[in-house]
C-alpha cells in the first residue's frame, strides 16, 4: 500500500496538469470569443472594445449601478461555480444550477437581453421574467434539501427586492428613465440590493453544504 509520500507528488503532479490545462483553455476561449465577435458583428473594434463611458463622450461613472448588478450577479455566479467544483455527488447539480443562472442573469443585465433584444425578435421581457422565476422554483423543488441548509433569510430577503425590481419594470414603461428618476432609482435600486443579497446566499449555501479540510500547518523547525 502506497504510504502519504508516494501519493502527494502524484496529486500535486495532477493538479498541476489541470492548472496548465487552464492556463491555456483561458486565452484560447478569449481569442475564439473575440474572433467571433468581430467576424459576425458589423462595428467597428473600438465600439466592441472601447468602455461605454469613453466611447460615447460621457462622465466615467455612466451606468455605475448598472455595471454593480452586473458584477453583483457575477460575483454570486463565481461563488456558485465554486461549490460546484467543491462539492460532492448530486448537491453539486443545484451549484451547477444556480452558476448557470446567475451568469445568464449577468449577461442579461449587461446587454438588456428582456429589455431589448428579447422584444426586437419576439420575446417579450415577461417571458423572461416567467422563465427566470421557473427557473427559481424548479431549483427550489428539485434541490429542496441542499437549499434549506442556506440561510433562508438572505434568500428571501433577495428575492423580494428582485420581485419589487420586476413588478416596477412590469408595471411601467421605459419612459420612466426619463419622467420618473425617482423611481429608476427604486427599480435598479432594488435590483442592484437584490443581486448582492443572492450572492451571500450562495455563499453561505457553499459554506454550509461544502466541507474543506483544514491543513495541518507544521510549526517552523
Amino acid at each position: 500500500m502506497a504510504d502519504r509520500g508516494d501519493i502527494e507528488p502524484i496529486v500535486a503532479a495532477n493538479a498541476g496538469r489541470r492548472v496548465a490545462m487552464v492556463a491555456i483553455a483561458i486565452p484560447l476561449f478569449a481569442i475564439g470569443a473575440i474572433t467571433l465577435a468581430l467576424s459576425s458583428i458589423d462595428a467597428s473594434p473600438r465600439m466592441l472594445f472601447a468602455d461605454p463611458a469613453a466611447f460615447v463622450g460621457e462622465p466615467f461613472y455612466l451606468g455605475m449601478f448598472s455595471a454593480f448588478s452586473v458584477m453583483a450577479w457575477t460575483v454570486g455566479a463565481s461563488f456558485a461555480a465554486i461549490g460546484a467544483m467543491l462539492a460532492k455527488g448530486r448537491v453539486r447539480f443545484v451549484f451547477a444550477a444556480l452558476a448557470g443562472l446567475g451568469a445568464w442573469l449577468a449577461l442579461d443585465d449587461q446587454f438588456m437581453l428582456h429589455e431589448s433584444v428579447g422584444p426586437s425578435i419576439g420575446i417579450p421581457q415577461q417571458a423572461f421574467f416567467a422563465g427566470y422565476a421557473g427557473a427559481v422554483l424548479a431549483i427550489a423543488i428539485g434541490f429542496r434539501r441542499p437549499i434549506l441548509r442556506g440561510n433562508l433569510l438572505l434568500a428571501i430577503a433577495a428575492l423580494s427586492m428582485l420581485a419589487l425590481s420586476v413588478a416596477i419594470d412590469v408595471m411601467s414603461d421605459r419612459s420612466i428613465y426619463f419622467a420618473a428618476p425617482s423611481l429608476i432609482v427604486v427599480e435598479d435600486g432594488a435590483k442592484w440590493i437584490g443581486a448582492l443579497l443572492w450572492g451571500a446566499w450562495i455563499a453561505s449555501l457553499v459554506l454550509r453544504v461544502v466541507r474543506l479540510p483544514l491543513a495541518r500547518i507544521e510549526p517552523p523547525a
